[in-house]
């Protein structure tokens, strides 16, 4: 727990100007999808199931910026993107570059169905520093037991494999 309520933030040196006691927000957990292309039987958040992942259930970009705008001040370092799938933002490049460009790390929670070699590149070249890609078993057999998407084991698979090679 911090004691002292200015202390310096890793990325602009300044003092934040916190109440006694009240630690900084380092971080901001975003859900920018409400929508999936995997039917997962453990899914907690209960995102709509697509799978071409047509919806209209994704956050603003806008809302993003001023989350940022108003959490930097606070002590902001990193923003993590899950969902429902976060890949399926149509604007998901655009929420990475302008995450980036705010100087704040990235981390994505992500099924990995929809990372190909371009994705991986792209994000590797962002501020994107750790990915985390669910797996649910050693084989399709027990993954698609509980993600209910036949082919989903061998496309993660082949993200992560992208996501290797980047």
């Amino acid at each position: 727990m911090l004691s002292e309520p200015q202390i310096k933030t890793e990325q602009t040196n300044k003092k934040l100007d916190l109440p006694p006691g009240v630690p900084p927000l380092t971080s901001l957990y975003l859900y920018i999808a409400g929508t999936c292309n995997l039917a997962c039987r453990h899914c907690w958040i209960t995102p709509t199931f697509q799978p071409d992942g047509k919806s209209d259930k994704f956050i603003k970009l806008e809302y993003v910026e001023k989350a940022i705008a108003e959490a930097k001040p606070l002590g902001l370092r990193s923003v993590k993107l899950t969902g429902g799938e976060p890949t399926l933002h149509p604007q998901f490049r655009q929420l990475v570059t302008m995450i980036a460009e705010a100087g704040l790390d990235i981390i994505v929670e992500s099924n990995g169905l929809l990372i190909d070699a371009n994705l991986a590149k792209f994000m590797r070249n962002k501020r994107v520093c750790f990915i985390s890609i669910s797996l649910d078993g050693a084989n399709a057999e027990t993954h698609e037991a509980l993600r209910l998407v036949e082919g989903s084991f061998q496309r993660a698979i082949d993200g992560i494999g992208a996501l290797v090679s980047a």
